[in-house]
């Protein structure tokens, strides 16, 4: 019962409140700034959102008043609301980049990075667009998040040792292993997959034993977690194998599990991959 109750401890920790929205929003601002390197597209970085300005040199609730920061109306969010939230309808922070010129009652897609959550939340700008561009920025959105998913996914195919379709069994507890102590221990579970095709690598097993980590903090929370019926692409790994004393496969990253509906993207992805 003990060790049970410490994994429920460590899997309800940072699942929600500030904190959470902290810890995700520095991962958001990190992505942002990724993406716009990698595709040129200032649209797909961070929380981008088509918002309407209601007052300049202001701040909601709880945010401290800065030179540049406004209140905004978010009226559609494009991307970004994975773990940071939808925050359509709400009146933000803005700040507003210097160069910035903007009236009361404009209307612009905001492309930001969230820097705090309190009462409100609080985004910093990164670029601005007009608000007719929206769609047109929803599907260039839309493109960068396939080729940023593509580029990470590719990463992935290069270093896993067996790539499968397969459907998930009955979740467990991971044989062997210690209580988790720490906070950020991966408390590692277990499930087998049936497996119903290779796609990548050799292996005559038709059921695989795969570990994931059900712990849902800040370190792990963006690592798969398998449920009962799954079915999917997995990308699997050996690397934890030695360190954590366990025989089988690991899914530890996100792009360790993929939707069937990419199963032609990732086949095109590996047949790219070095002989």
């Amino acid at each position: 019962m003990k060790h049970a109750a410490k994994i429920n401890f460590l899997y309800s920790r940072l699942r929600s409140g500030p904190l959470a929205f902290l810890f995700t929003s520095t991962f958001l601002f990190l992505l942002g700034l990724s993406a716009a390197k990698a595709t040129s597209t200032p649209a797909s970085s961070g929380y981008v959102f088509r918002g309407t300005v209601v007052k300049l040199h202001a701040s909601t609730e709880g945010i401290p008043l800065e030179p540049r920061t406004a209140v905004v109306r978010v009226d559609e969010v494009l991307s970004g609301t994975e773990g940071v939230g939808n925050f359509k309808g709400q009146e933000v922070t803005l700040r507003l980049l210097p160069k910035e010129k903007v009236k009361e009652g404009d209307s612009l897609v905001f492309s930001t990075s969230p820097y705090t959550y309190r009462k409100t939340a609080g985004f910093t700008e990164l670029s601005s667009h007009p608000a007719s561009q929206s769609a047109l920025l929803t599907q260039q959105i839309a493109r960068d998040k396939i080729t940023l998913q593509d580029r990470s996914t590719q990463k992935r195919l290069v270093d896993a040792d067996l790539v499968v379709v397969g459907t998930v069994g009955e979740t467990t507890m991971a044989k062997g292993v210690p209580a988790p102590q720490e906070e950020h221990d991966p408390v590692w579970f277990q499930a087998p997959v049936r497996v119903e095709s290779v796609e990548k690598g050799k292996s005559d097993l038709t059921v695989l034993t795969v570990y994931f980590a059900r712990n849902n903090d800040s370190h792990w929370a963006k690592a798969p977690k398998l449920s009962q019926g799954e079915r999917a692409l997995f990308l699997l790994h050996t690397d934890k194998a030695q360190a954590f004393g366990l025989k089988g496969y690991f899914v530890v990253d996100p792009s360790d599990v993929r939707p069937l509906e990419e199963r032609d993207r990732v086949h095109a992805l590996i047949l790219k991959l070095k002989p």
